[in-house]
């Protein structure tokens, strides 16, 4: 089973030859720095870029939001 992958709209704040540095907002300040074999990463424009990347690795850089956790409702009152 192949595992899932997502295309985001990132912005880029770096590169170098083994990894890339993306934010999901454009502040340098939120900016990780990825390596390159884990991604696919196509310009489109001068800083930004359409990044495939596995959903694990942009979950654990926080490139998104992980999912919620099943039972995680009920610590906020329950789902509404």
């Amino acid at each position: 089973m192949a595992e899932p992958v997502l295309t985001l709209d990132l912005f880029v704040h770096g590169r170098s030859d083994r990894a890339v540095q993306l934010s999901r907002d454009g502040d340098r300040r939120n900016a990780v720095w990825v390596a390159l074999v884990h991604l696919d990463v196509a310009m489109a424009g001068d800083k930004r870029a359409i990044v495939t990347i596995p959903r694990w690795q942009a979950e654990q850089e926080a490139l998104v939001t992980p999912p919620a956790e099943a039972g995680q409702s009920e610590l906020f009152g329950g789902a509404s």
